[in-house]
């Protein structure tokens, strides 16, 4: 019965998530810390670049570098951004903050001065990239459970996806539960591109906007979900004397799931 068990599950799984996920160019920043924090205490926070649903990670030397331009903030529970300090490892940028007082704390980071590609073997054109990542961290105050729920998340970069909340506990979504978030291009809701889930263990599934930016998916597993949207701009322009066609946005969202 366990071995059924086991297999009726995987079964499910491949129906409703799936690994087709071939996009040219699919390295992305996405951030991995805690969703919890502690008044007073250093909060370390992580950024890679790579393509988690393949488990590939670019390293200092290689791939990495091209994030050498990626700058960082936190917004406090006062709505104070407060610059962050970025330090290049083997396989990822540190950075840390130190929580003040109760509330939310957002960490979002940009690399807005990417090199322009020729992606025009992809039928994608000579394109500028764009880089946007957040996270949510809580920082619990031990008394009102539900700060979170009041505070108002609001999109920050051309392209962001905001976790709604409203119906989850603390800055944590469940297992078998919907999920929503909303899409946002530059500050109004917005339907197109391509938009992913990436579980944890690897699989992927490819998410849907309504004309109000509303994006629901159901996590099968616990752990951190990374919600990656590519979204082109067809604006041309020139950066650093090279010429592009488009402006090819990448937004990227991490979340905490729990049973």
């Amino acid at each position: 019965m366990k071995i059924f068990n086991k297999f009726s599950k995987a079964v499910l799984a491949l129906t409703l998530f799936t690994t087709i996920y071939i996009v040219c160019s699919a390295h992305f920043i996405w951030i991995e810390t805690p969703g919890m924090a502690a008044i007073g205490k250093e909060h370390l926070v992580n950024l890679f670049f790579g393509e988690i649903n393949f488990k590939q990670y670019e390293i200092s030397g290689g791939r990495l570098d091209e994030m050498d331009g990626l700058k960082a903030i936190y917004i406090n529970p006062k709505n104070e951004e407060k610059e962050l300090t970025l330090t290049k490892q083997k396989d990822r940028f540190i950075t840390k903050f130190t929580p003040e007082s109760a509330g939310i704390y957002q960490v979002l980071t940009i690399n807005s001065v990417a090199r322009v590609m020729d992606l025009r073997k992809s039928n994608l054109g000579i394109v500028k990239p764009m880089y946007y990542a957040r996270q949510i961290i809580l920082c619990d105050n031990k008394t009102n459970s539900d700060n979170l729920k009041s505070a108002a998340i609001k999109p920050y970069f051309d392209l962001d996806l905001i976790p709604d909340f409203s119906n989850s506990k603390l800055n944590t979504f469940s297992t078998n539960q919907t999920i929503n978030f909303y899409s946002y291009f530059k500050k109004s809701p917005v339907k197109g591109g391509k938009i992913f889930a990436h579980a944890p263990n690897g699989w992927s599934k490819e998410i849907d906007a309504n004309d109000k930016g509303l994006c629901t998916f159901t996590p099968l597993w616990e752990g951190q979900y990374v919600i990656d949207w590519v979204y082109s701009e067809n604006t041309a322009g020139t950066f650093h004397d090279k010429q592009y066609e488009s402006i090819r946005h990448r937004a990227v969202l991490t979340i905490n799931v729990v049973k």
